[in-house]
């Protein structure tokens, strides 16, 4: 998805079984977080009635990294969500700094 000024890639997936255990999905999730070096989350919460991990950090000005785990009931399966959403303005500021020469 795509604007003048935002981007943002979404990865859904499986990972491994969860099994509808709360449980399983946060330890998913600090894995998946750690692996991808992004702030691990501390609880759980609730989304369309499903109980999800989630975790994101700024991995630099304007760009955020997020990752979600929930398990369907009734099915074993981890799904895994990973989106990044960046800001044209602060990647375009930012690609002019990296090529400056000292």
């Amino acid at each position: 998805m795509t604007s003048e000024s935002q981007i943002t890639f979404k990865y859904t997936g499986n990972y491994g079984t969860c099994g509808g255990v709360a449980l399983n999905m946060f330890q998913t999730g600090k894995k998946l977080s750690l692996a991808f070096e992004i702030a691990q989350g501390e609880v759980l919460s609730e989304s369309n009635s499903h109980t999800t991990y989630k975790a994101k950090t700024e991995v630099m000005p304007g760009a955020v990294v997020t990752v979600i785990v929930t398990s369907l009931k009734g099915q074993s399966t981890c799904y895994v969500v990973m989106r990044i959403d960046a800001s044209h303005e602060d990647s375009r500021n930012l690609s002019s700094g990296r090529n400056k020469q000292v």
